[in-house]
């Protein structure tokens, strides 16, 4: 019995210590809407073009979905989803997501602020 009670005040321990790291990630720059939070989502089972068929979390919360996307996570925005499984997302977790959520539409800013750019070297009519 104690070695369990043990292990349970380590692990629990260890969460929190977890928690206050992940919140210094969207300490400062984060979107203010949102603080750190357990959140609920549901799991999707998604059918690509190909046939093949991938799992993807959808986070009603954030009107988003999360996805592999050849070896990383990716997000993209989902008006809805109506089937899947329910679950829970603890707290260090709702963190990392959300940090990755902030961080991507910062990115999708930033590509379209530099699409003038891009596109003066890629059309045809450039000269260096």
């Amino acid at each position: 019995m104690g070695q369990a009670h043990s292990n349970t005040a380590e692990l629990e321990h260890k969460l929190h210590s977890i928690t206050q790291q992940m919140a210094l990630i969207i300490e400062g720059g984060a979107d203010d809407s949102w603080a750190p939070e357990s959140l609920s989502g549901i799991l999707v089972q998604n059918k690509r073009k190909d046939g093949s068929s991938s799992k993807e979390l959808y986070v009603a919360q954030w009107n988003v979905c999360f996805f592999q996307r050849g070896g990383t996570l990716a997000v993209r925005a989902e008006p809805s989803v109506l089937e899947g499984k329910p679950v829970r997302i603890i707290v260090a977790h709702a963190i990392l997501l959300h940090n990755l959520l902030v961080k991507s539409n910062e990115y999708l800013k930033a590509g379209e602020i530099a699409k003038v750019a891009f596109s003066t070297y890629i059309s045809d009519g450039v000269k260096n």
